[in-house]
């Protein structure tokens, strides 16, 4: 779906009554028009008059509401020829057959858990009544909880303190008791799998080394891709130091000093150490390792929506996102992936581990061109030095795919830094959310 037939579809879902922002509404409509169109011609009317069509019949048993753009009293046939409009429109795109398409393209985080929430289903896919759930757990989200209580709310506390939700659970949909938190919590919550990190013996001892001496981690990898350049040099150097002056010609003092210590330690204890595993260890501690939520519920969000021959931009990822990106086989046909990272020295060890993407730093974000897809990670980025990030906006097609993780004060500020320049690129914020799975994940 192009950037007009996606407008397009935006008017049509507004001339029904249907707020394309809200999530409840964009379920229900697709629900309508499932029902609807797979009914025989002869049952498709609509009359909330005594005389009620099988597609009415549904309706009511299920309790969903027609769109409002009916007139209970009049009628209105325009709103059947709007259906048909946006009906043909989903149907040239592929997005009516299957509901997780229609999702993915005008509400891809209705659901937190996808493949849980599938999974739930007894015919392994989103039918009807898969679609009726999703509606329902949606609507009584809204009605009977406070904005953001969701997080502090129990499943079965609000199921057996709400009779209107148990008897609908039961009596409509007829699933059992215990599936009510099963559905509700694939619905509303993700559960990242953990990833271990897991460093060496030889890496510990490098950093540990380098923290001895009060050197930074840039410094380690700074030494660390000197060493990889110089790797056949090095090989069977007794002092690794001496021989990088003599090939550098630069004269060094008498002695092993503290540089040449580090030097010497990154040669002997990691020249051989994979760049990820490295970078990993050295900068992505617990306090900034966000790679749970990266690899689990936003590399799908992402990866599901990817298309072939695209250009793909994936800024400031962690190592285990890049892996995470290399296997997956989504990314397999794409015509150029791009990973923007701190700086060059970080691209160039990337670079030498993995030759199938290209690296670069965020300084050089500006010489790409027509992106299809980007995904920005903030992580522990200050709110006013997101620039150097934001800045992938600016090299993208006008219809081009954006997920961002951005910190809240990037909204919060005034001016507020991340919507000012989403304005001076005219580009549309199509979902706004608030992620409090990670504290460092703070606006999406």
């Amino acid at each position: 779906m192009n950037a007009d037939e996606y407008g397009t579809a935006l008017k049509l879902f507004s001339k029904l009554g249907i707020d394309p922002e809200l999530d409840t509404e964009l379920s229900r409509c697709f629900f309508i028009l499932s029902l609807f169109y797979n009914l025989p011609p002869d049952e498709r009317s609509y009359h909330s008059g005594s005389l009620e069509s099988k597609f009415e019949r549904r309706l009511n048993k299920f309790r969903i509401a027609f769109f409002p753009a009916f007139d209970k009293e009049q009628g209105c046939k325009d709103v059947f020829s709007i259906m048909d409009s946006l009906y043909n429109l989903l149907l040239r795109n592929n997005l009516f057959e299957d509901a997780y398409s229609f999702f993915a393209i005008f509400s891809p985080w209705i659901v937190a858990d996808w493949s849980t929430f599938i999974g739930l289903q007894p015919s392994k896919k989103i039918d009807g009544k898969a679609q009726i759930t999703l509606i329902k757990l949606l609507e009584w989200c809204k009605e009977f909880l406070p904005e953001e209580s969701i997080f502090q709310t129990d499943p079965i506390t609000l199921f057996r303190s709400e009779s209107e939700i148990s008897k609908y659970w039961d009596k409509v949909l007829g699933f059992n008791d215990d599936l009510f938190p099963c559905y509700w919590n694939a619905v509303f919550f993700h559960n990242c799998p953990k990833i271990e990190v897991k460093v060496n013996g030889n890496i510990t001892k490098t950093i540990k080394t380098y923290r001895r001496f009060l050197a930074p981690m840039t410094q380690l990898l700074e030494n660390y891709w000197d060493a990889l350049k110089n790797r056949n040099q090095l090989k069977y150097a007794a002092n690794p130091w001496q021989v990088r002056a003599n090939m550098n010609h630069s004269p060094i003092e008498s002695g092993l000093t503290a540089e040449g210590t580090l030097y010497n330690t990154t040669v002997f204890e990691i020249i051989n150490e994979k760049a990820t595993d490295v970078i990993r260890s050295a900068f992505y501690s617990i306090s900034r390792n966000d790679s749970e939520l990266e690899c689990s519920f936003l590399f799908e969000q992402f990866a599901e929506n990817l298309s072939r021959e695209s250009r793909v931009l994936i800024v400031n990822p962690s190592p285990d996102l890049i892996l995470k990106c290399m296997s997956d086989n989504r990314f397999a046909d794409l015509d150029k992936l791009y990973f923007s990272v701190t700086d060059i020295c970080v691209a160039q060890c990337y670079s030498r581990e993995i030759h199938q993407a290209i690296f670069i730093p965020h300084a050089d974000i500006n010489k790409l061109s027509d992106i299809d897809y980007v995904l920005i990670m903030s992580r522990d980025y200050p709110a006013n030095k997101l620039d150097d990030l934001l800045s992938a906006i600016n090299v993208c097609k006008p219809c081009a795919q954006i997920i961002a993780v951005l910190p809240r004060q990037a909204f919060e500020s005034v001016p507020s830094t991340a919507e000012d320049i989403w304005e001076k690129q005219h580009c549309y914020i199509e979902k706004l959310l608030r992620m409090l799975v990670s504290p460092l994940a703070g606006w999406a």
